[in-house]
């Protein structure tokens, strides 16, 4: 494990912590809610977050991340798929929008685990190509880019229209 950069991202968390207990004095005189309702979360949050990093830095990147990446990105494809079809009680909406599926106590949003899902099965699936292509012309890169292309934009329609979330799409595609 890269022991700077686990402690600059420690570091970080611990700086969030605090970022988000100095906002929360608006939220508390507003809404009316306990002035340590943010920060308890956050803290939460950050302590999992620390947890899991110190987990996955030990662990070694080609026996586990291939897997997750698989993992993360179909089931995560599958999910925002599936939300179209959801009742209410399972997805949780805004603005006539479904974005989050509800999951017992909290709420996960599959859209934040398809990027990285996407990344994970792009980079692994392009690898695979790139080394069979060694004097190819620019044609033909966009052969071998143009299936990604059209999945991504399959999930960015679907998204866009099924879930009315143009900002996910625009990140995504940046």
């Amino acid at each position: 494990m890269d022991k700077k950069l686990y402690t600059a991202t420690v570091a970080l968390l611990f700086i969030s912590v605090v970022a988000v207990y100095s906002m929360s004095v608006f939220a508390t005189i507003h809404f009316e809610a306990s002035e340590f309702l943010f920060l308890k979360k956050q803290l939460i949050s950050v302590i999992i977050a620390i947890l899991i990093l110190s987990v996955v830095g030990r662990m070694n990147p080609y026996n586990v991340f291939k897997p997750l990446g698989f993992l993360l990105f179909f089931v995560s494809f599958f999910a925002i798929f599936i939300m179209l079809f959801l009742p209410d009680s399972l997805v949780k909406a805004a603005l006539g929008a479904k974005r989050w599926i509800k999951l017992g106590g909290f709420s996960v949003a599959p859209t934040e685990f398809f990027k990285y899902g996407f990344l994970f099965f792009f980079a692994w699936s392009l690898s695979r190509k790139v080394k069979d292509f060694q004097n190819g012309s620019l044609i033909k890169e966009f052969i071998i880019l143009t299936p990604y292309f059209i999945l991504l934009a399959i999930a960015a329609a679907i998204i866009a229209v099924g879930q009315k979330d143009l900002g996910q799409v625009v990140v995504l595609f940046a």
